[in-house]
């Protein structure tokens, strides 16, 4: 009996499970190449210049900005997504560290920092994953609907970065803690928006409701993952 690995989306569209994994491989490549090319010494220089004026330019009119990456053919967009991460990240297992206290149980020191690390590139490739499945166009490959999802997630980016702060005095949650409801805040809008251009949609009237199930099913995701002791 012949393997059917094709499901349907709310629309009785055939999903192709095949593709989504290929897409998935051709993007852990692409960010292993971004990687590798970002961080040699002739272009580091180059690619934190350049990550500044995206982030800048994401700051004067994010909108527009969305706009831009989603229309993006090219993929240059990636690269500076993927630095975005990596800071992230970064933060995140900074925190994490902080947080922990040393153990003799290796496992159980560790654990907590890996899943700190994860978090990020789990929380970006879930919603990014979602929007790959809705996109009946298929003009969107995955590293291009990555790219948005970084760029409207640079709120929470900033929030965690300004969390290292704690690491001076505990007494700083009281200003970091709103600020990081703040950034969530904006970050769910700008998804709002990064989501509408990667779906092709311009009736915000019939896409609010296709929100709602983008949303809802990342927070499936996030109970799923929840259970885990990843909280995306």
């Amino acid at each position: 009996m012949e393997e059917n690995n094709n499901n349907e989306n709310e629309d009785g569209k055939k999903i192709d499970t095949d593709e989504i994994l290929k897409e998935t491989t051709n993007t852990i490549n692409e960010v292993k190449d971004q990687v590798k090319g970002s961080f040699k010494k002739d272009e580091l220089k180059n690619s934190a210049k350049e990550t500044t004026n995206f982030v800048a330019g994401m700051f004067k009119n994010p909108i527009e900005e969305l706009k831009n990456i989603a229309e993006d053919r090219t993929n240059k967009n990636f690269k500076y997504a993927v630095i975005l991460t990596i800071i992230w990240i970064i933060a995140e297992v900074i925190l994490r560290i902080y947080r922990s206290s040393l153990s003799w149980n290796v496992l159980k020191y560790l654990l907590p920092i890996l899943k700190s690390a994860v978090t990020p590139i789990l929380s970006i490739l879930a919603l990014s994953l979602i929007l790959l499945v809705l996109n009946k166009k298929k003009d969107k490959n995955l590293v291009t609907i990555m790219s948005v999802v970084t760029a409207a997630k640079l709120p929470v980016v900033i929030a965690s970065v300004i969390s290292l702060l704690r690491l001076i005095s505990t007494n700083v949650t009281t200003v970091t803690n709103p600020f990081s409801y703040l950034c969530t805040a904006i970050s769910t809008v700008l998804i709002y928006f990064g989501a509408k251009f990667v779906l092709g949609e311009e009736d915000d009237k019939s896409f609010v409701k296709k929100f709602v199930l983008i949303e809802g099913v990342y927070y499936i995701a996030y109970i799923v993952f929840g259970l885990l002791g990843i909280y995306i």
